[in-house]
């Protein structure tokens, strides 16, 4: 489907092709069809497949329609990146605010935004002590769902999913997930349609590298040997790609990420990379150790992500 063929303003069709948004994915497309008639949906599909997009339609139709919009995400850091997506996207007079801190009195002048970006912990915080605040939302969007089975934190998402069902049993629920495996049961709990699907725009393969070799399933590829990691970056570069490491501590971040830069060096243009390494430092006003080591790692073509 073409985006031209949807039902928004101009001008937000201007921001989606300025993002190089011009047809959507078949996922989105079948999604569309529950979100443009306002119905609850439950969508389980795979990272990078368009499940932010479809909330963030969502949203517009329910600020077309003279309602707000509320979405929750589990993480401070995912907050932000809504926000700045959103704010790009609202029409213009349309607002959106950022909670994500402890309650306090300018909490009050949240009802006069359009659509609140909230941590579950925040807006579980803001309805305890404003149990009215529930009924001002028509669309809600609850980001990475799947933490709702998480022991320490689930609970809070789950009161809050209950309370709105409660309180305003006509509001539109958008619920995303890549990973969670009983989407169909959430559906149920919702009272929502359901959507599952593994279509994915990059074909994903998974490999064991074992002695210089990496072990596909039914195909082979000899990489070299070495230090492991380095021996996969130096493959996934020479082949045109990118490369993600995960590790388990911001520490092992920062430290992996220094440590990669000789590996990477010969991949990458020199200039450019120094042109980003001086905007880190100057985007931040004032310098500082954390700054500064993500500028280096930045110049020498690696870069760390953590939640500092």
């Amino acid at each position: 489907m073409n985006i031209d063929s949807l039902p928004f303003t101009e001008s937000v069709l201007n921001v989606l092709r300025s993002q190089g948004i011009t047809s959507l994915y078949p996922p989105q497309e079948q999604a569309l069809d529950h979100v443009l008639k306002g119905e609850s949906l439950v969508l389980s599909v795979p990272t990078a497949s368009g499940k932010s997009l479809i909330a963030y339609l969502a949203l517009l139709r329910g600020l077309a329609a003279g309602g707000k919009g509320l979405y929750i995400v589990p993480l401070r850091a995912l907050a932000f990146e809504k926000f700045e997506d959103l704010k790009q996207l609202l029409p213009k007079g349309y607002r959106a605010i950022l909670s994500i801190g402890d309650y306090d009195e300018s909490d009050s002048n949240i009802l006069n935004h359009d659509v609140v970006i909230a941590t579950s912990e925040k807006a579980d915080s803001l309805f305890r002590h404003r149990p009215d605040f529930l009924k001002e939302f028509s669309v809600v969007v609850a980001d990475e769902v799947h933490l709702i089975t998480v022991p320490d934190r689930g609970h809070i998402l789950e009161v809050l999913l209950t309370r709105l069902k409660r309180l305003k049993r006509e509001a539109q629920i958008i619920a995303l997930s890549a990973t969670i495996p009983n989407s169909q049961e959430i559906a149920d709990w919702l009272g929502s349609a359901h959507l599952k699907s593994d279509w994915r725009p990059i074909s994903l393969v998974e490999g064991v590298y074992h002695k210089g070799t990496i072990h596909f399933d039914g195909e082979e590829r000899k990489v070299g040997t070495g230090d492991p990691v380095k021996v996969l970056v130096k493959d996934g570069l020479s082949r045109g790609g990118q490369c993600l490491v995960f590790v388990n501590a911001r520490r092992s971040a920062e430290s992996e990420a220094k440590r990669l830069k000789v590996t990477v060096t010969d991949y990458i243009e020199g200039d450019k990379l120094q042109e980003l390494s001086e905007l880190i430092i100057n985007s931040h006003g004032e310098s500082s150790d954390l700054v500064e080591r993500l500028a280096s790692c930045v110049n020498g073509g690696t870069a760390f992500h953590h939640a500092g």
